[in-house]
């Protein structure tokens, strides 16, 4: 797996069609991984809440407590544990197709968090996917570190689904 961790949010690549977005922060995350599936499953494991929380890793002491479900026009994590520690992540999808995936991500935790957004662009042949994510508009080095431990481990888990 391969992380870049940069701070400044430079253009955005043309190939997710971003537009005018409006982000909270200037921190920035760019994560990819080869995973031993095609685009299609990777796919479903994006998008179907119950695929969604077989993979994802939330850092701390969150175990597998987390519940995702399906909104109208995104989803919604619900994150357990002790009351100090609980929190939501909300998303909207803004683009929802089988190689390209752009969202909102809004983690709510008791602080005003602004909104960030994430890219995800699939690479795939016939049994090998490589998954690309880019999270930008994170508003702290402290919620980088967080989201960084969180994509890896996240990606580590899902890739992990098919040795």
């Amino acid at each position: 797996m391969d992380i870049q961790v940069l701070q400044h949010i430079e253009s955005l690549p043309n190939a997710f069609g971003c537009g005018r977005v409006s982000v909270g922060g200037v921190c920035r995350i760019a994560v990819s991984s080869s995973v031993n599936a095609d685009k299609q499953r990777i796919f479903q494991l994006l998008t179907i809440p119950e695929y969604i929380e077989a993979w994802l890793r939330l850092p701390g002491d969150y175990g597998l407590q987390n519940f995702v479900s399906r909104t109208n026009k995104g989803f919604r994590i619900e994150v357990g544990g002790s009351p100090a520690t609980a929190m939501t992540i909300t998303g909207l999808y803004m683009i929802l197709r089988r190689s390209k995936l752009r969202f909102t991500w809004h983690k709510q935790n008791g602080e005003d968090e602004a909104p960030s957004l994430v890219m995800i662009r699939l690479h795939g042949e016939f049994a090998r996917t490589r998954l690309c994510l880019d999270h930008i508009g994170l508003k702290s080095e402290k919620e980088r570190v967080w989201h960084e431990k969180l994509w890896k481990a996240s990606l580590d888990a899902l890739s992990s689904l098919f040795k």
